[in-house]
């Protein structure tokens, strides 16, 4: 099946139908749920890959992990890590933060976590694109930018102008954005009201799995009709 330029379906993204509804979302992710009835709110850290996996992420380089865990038992917030399969043989000990844990070797739904996530910090990932149909807030941590647009990947747009939050380039911007977003309700919501008109259409942001499933039925049939 080929869509001419003009036949582009416009939908969202079937994986986040499940933000919508929850018969996708049962089953799912019991292992974060049990935290959130611990926790008053969860974090997650989600960044993209360096180098396909090739340059190591090593969090207690990349992150203030004593500062970001001490927000965190002051605020009775959860900091979850996911880094990106790429990197999933990276192995930290992280068992001396009290509020701070690393699934990124733990079978779980990507969109289930971003589902019961109250914050997000990514950077130049996509993820940050499905986080903002939650409206909730986003965190972009680039504390190597320039190094990621000249040696690693060129981005699609302007960074700046894709954002849906505070950009952070330092680990103590970072730390105080952090504190901002949980102290804040309104914490860069006009921002995220602007970044969506601009990347999604209010009509049709759920139900893709079934307007996908229906336009490949109709394109079958015809086809077998044509035959």
């Amino acid at each position: 099946m080929f869509l001419g330029y003009n036949e582009f379906v416009k939908s969202g993204f079937p994986r986040n139908d499940m933000f919508f509804n929850e018969i996708y979302r049962k089953g799912l992710n019991v292992f974060v749920n049990d935290f959130k009835e611990k926790y008053n709110k969860i974090i997650l850290y989600m960044p993209t890959h360096r180098k396909d996996g090739k340059e190591t992420m090593l969090m207690n380089i990349i992150l203030n992990l004593d500062a970001i865990d001490e927000i965190c038992k002051k605020n009775n917030t959860l900091f979850i890590i996911k880094k990106h399969y790429y990197h999933k043989n990276e192995i930290e000990d992280l068992s001396k933060y009290k509020n701070i844990i690393d699934v990124t070797n733990v079978e779980l739904d990507s969109q289930m976590l971003l589902y019961q996530s109250d914050i997000l910090i990514t950077d130049y990932s996509s993820c940050a694109f499905d986080f903002l149909l939650l409206n909730r807030p986003i965190i972009y941590y680039c504390y190597d930018i320039i190094d990621y647009i000249t040696n690693d990947r060129d981005l699609f747009m302007p960074f700046e102008k894709s954002v849906a939050g505070i950009i952070a380039e330092t680990k103590d911007k970072l730390e105080a954005s952090i504190q901002d977003a949980l102290n804040n309700s309104m914490f860069m919501k006009e921002k995220r009201e602007d970044i969506m008109e601009i990347f999604y259409d209010s009509d049709c942001i759920n139900n893709s799995c079934e307007r996908v499933a229906n336009l490949i039925y109709k394109e079958l049939k015809c086809n077998k009709l044509d035959r």
